[in-house]
């Protein structure tokens, strides 16, 4: 029986981990970053069932949203590639597989005795059957939380707006590193915004294109109006909120304003805040708690947009709306 289209997030991540002790140290992580957990598996050496078996368990759960999977090789690839394609029909599966150099392939087979296999070859069979891949351990937390509480993106052109010109061009670079786009607004779009730089209702001096730059001066409302403008303009698929704690006229309020846009919205907002204060993890808290992804990075930021606009571009090509 094939599974149903997929749903709006509720932010119930599974997780799946041949390594208990990458398990019990990514619990921790997620319990400090707002990522709610449905189900644990921990497979050890998988002695009689394996990522396999629980992929087809966890993507029968309905309480459960995204499925993350650790491993250092998966047993069958060919099963695991059937009910992986019936899984992500429905729900977004995110995997990293570690082992995928030589030296790392080598440190696979001195853990748990197995056999790594081509990183190529399991590159290609995860594309094939709608898995996202990551990279890294920051990408896999990033891309799981964004799917577990965002809209996907129907394309991949982003809009951002920031208060830090400096951290606005890295996340340009971090998002077209990732395939994503960074247009230039509408003339439309444009038109509003030099419209509310006229009415005294954004700084004079900011920067209009995308990036936006609102500069240090900003204040709750600039943020609030500059991010509602690009969230309407329709050649925009989703937004990053780069807000940097640090000025006098910011303050929290801002959280609860972009929130309430992103709800009305049907297009995905994710929330950067760099820095490793108390109040740096403060905001990135309430963005978390207000259903918006917050990280501490550009290239986290990036990599939870382009999972949003992957997963939905995959969806699209397997029926057959978009060429491969």
């Amino acid at each position: 029986e094939k599974l149903s289209a997929p749903k709006p997030p509720r932010g119930r991540i599974s997780m799946i981990t041949q390594s208990g002790a990458f398990g019990v140290a990514s619990l921790d992580y997620m319990a400090g970053h707002g990522m709610g957990i449905r189900r644990f598996v921990s497979l050890g050496n998988k002695c009689d069932l394996d990522e396999t078996d629980f992929l087809e368990f966890l993507g029968r759960d309905e309480l459960t949203d995204v499925i993350l999977i650790y491993v250092e090789d998966i047993r069958d690839g060919r099963r695991f590639m059937e009910v992986a394609k019936d899984i992500t029909a429905q729900k977004p599966v995110v995997v990293l597989k570690a082992g995928w150099t030589s030296a790392g392939a080598r440190a696979v087979r001195s853990h748990t005795g197995a056999m790594a296999g081509s990183d190529a070859v399991y590159d290609a069979a995860f594309k094939q059957c709608g898995v996202l891949r990551a990279r890294t351990v920051e990408e896999f937390f990033s891309m799981g939380k964004a799917l577990s509480k965002q809209p996907l993106a129907e394309g991949p052109r982003v809009a951002i707006v920031t208060n830090a010109g400096g951290p606005g061009v890295l996340t340009v670079d971090a998002c077209e590193a990732r395939g994503l786009v960074v247009p230039e607004f509408s003339e439309a779009t444009m038109a509003r915004l030099e419209g509310l730089v006229e009415e005294g209702k954004l700084p004079p001096f900011m920067s209009i294109g995308n990036p936006i730059d609102l500069t240090v001066s900003v204040t709750d409302e600039m943020f609030k109006l500059a991010v509602e403008v690009v969230l309407e303009d329709p050649g925009i698929d989703g937004v990053i909120v780069l807000g940097l704690h640090h000025p006098p006229g910011l303050s929290e309020d801002y959280i609860d304003m972009i929130a309430e846009l992103a709800r009305r919205s049907r297009k995905p907002v994710v929330a950067c805040d760099m820095g490793g204060t108390d109040m740096a993890d403060y905001v990135r808290r309430r963005f978390d708690e207000k259903g918006i992804p917050a990280f501490g990075s550009p290239e986290e930021a990036a990599a939870a947009m382009w999972a949003l606009y992957a997963y939905r571009a995959y969806l699209r090509r397997a029926k057959g709306l978009e060429a491969p």
